[in-house]
């Protein structure tokens, strides 16, 4: 598991530089050391009654995200992609969300690999960020869920530091190239009014078998 503790390692700096308290929310994490930056593919907006809905793409890793474009705003940071929440019905502008790539090891099965994350990930971030000085608290322990055509494991933990509380919100699911996670960042008062978009964000997630390289 020593690649899997390095890979949590570098998903804790990332809820670090989110959480770091700051004059508005953090917009976007910093890019991981040693990953070249991908291009982004944005698609076309386009209206469908009272949704405004829009793609965004990582062609790397043949990642999309469709979201509503009246709600979120998307960006690229390295290979992640970055959505903001823009109003009260997402929960407001507390509200991050971040996909999070995590690629099978060299001579592991992809679905050995996405069972082993499955079990540790939730414990071994809990452990990483208790490391760094956070003070996390699992609410939401992982449970298996299906949304749409796809097969998740779900928590939730909230940290409460510099005064605040702040719910972490994962969504894992296997991928061609190993996990995907969809993390989410927001105020623990906004918490309940985002999660129904979060499980949106989720349902429009994308992931093509035979991604550009």
């Amino acid at each position: 598991m020593g690649n899997d503790a390095n890979q949590c390692r570098e998903a804790v700096e990332r809820t670090g530089r989110r959480l770091r308290p700051r004059k508005r929310p953090p917009r976007a994490c910093a890019a991981s050391a040693g990953v070249l930056f991908r291009l982004v593919l944005p698609c076309l907006t386009f209206s469908c009654g009272h949704v405004d809905a829009a793609e965004f793409s990582e062609p790397n890793h043949g990642i999309t995200v469709a979201y509503d474009e009246a709600l979120w705003s998307a960006s690229l940071d390295d290979q992640d992609i970055e959505l903001t929440c823009k109003t009260a019905t997402c929960g407001g502008d507390s509200v991050e969300c971040g996909t999070v790539v995590f690629e099978t090891k060299p001579g592991l099965a992809n679905q050995d690999f996405v069972d082993t994350f499955r079990r540790d990930y939730a414990t071994m971030l809990t452990s990483q960020l208790k490391d760094a000085g956070w003070e996390p608290v699992l609410v939401d322990p992982p449970a298996l869920a299906t949304e749409g055509d796809k097969n998740l494991v779900l928590f939730s933990f909230r940290l409460d530091k510099f005064g605040t509380s702040t719910r972490i919100w994962s969504a894992e699911m296997g991928a061609p190239f190993g996990v995907l996670v969809l993390q989410c960042y927001t105020d623990e008062a906004a918490f309940a009014a985002a999660r129904p978009q979060l499980l949106a964000l989720v349902k429009g997630i994308a992931i093509r078998n035979n991604p550009a390289r």
